[in-house]
């Protein structure tokens, strides 16, 4: 009777490991992210940020997204672009990733 070999190492379970280990935005914490941006988006009046973000925001919070109220502290120029990209690396999911990298890179049309 031969005996059963043994591994030179234990299997590899990244895969198992929670997202926020990684790197990545929890659930919560990205929707809160998000909503923020929402937030901004609706302060300053981007309506295609608006369009885009709600229904992401309604998903991971298996609710409709709102924007909340901000104070004019939070209304510097360029903000909403910068958050949003600095965002990006803590994205996991391709979807809301391409999304917002979407967002970031076509600029508004003219009026």
């Amino acid at each position: 009777m031969s005996e059963k070999p043994i591994p030179a190492s234990p299997p590899c379970f990244a895969c198992e490991m929670d997202e926020a280990y990684a790197g990545y935005l929890p659930k919560g914490e990205l929707a809160a992210a998000l909503e923020r941006l929402l937030t901004l988006a609706a302060a300053t009046t981007q309506g295609r940020w608006q369009e885009m973000l709600a229904p992401i925001v309604a998903r991971l919070n298996d609710s409709p997204a709102k924007a909340l109220p901000s104070s004019q502290s939070d209304l510097v120029p360029g903000t909403l672009e910068q958050e949003a990209r600095a965002l990006l690396p803590r994205i996991k999911d391709d979807g809301i990733h391409a999304a917002l990298k979407r967002l970031i890179e076509t600029p508004d049309a003219p009026p």
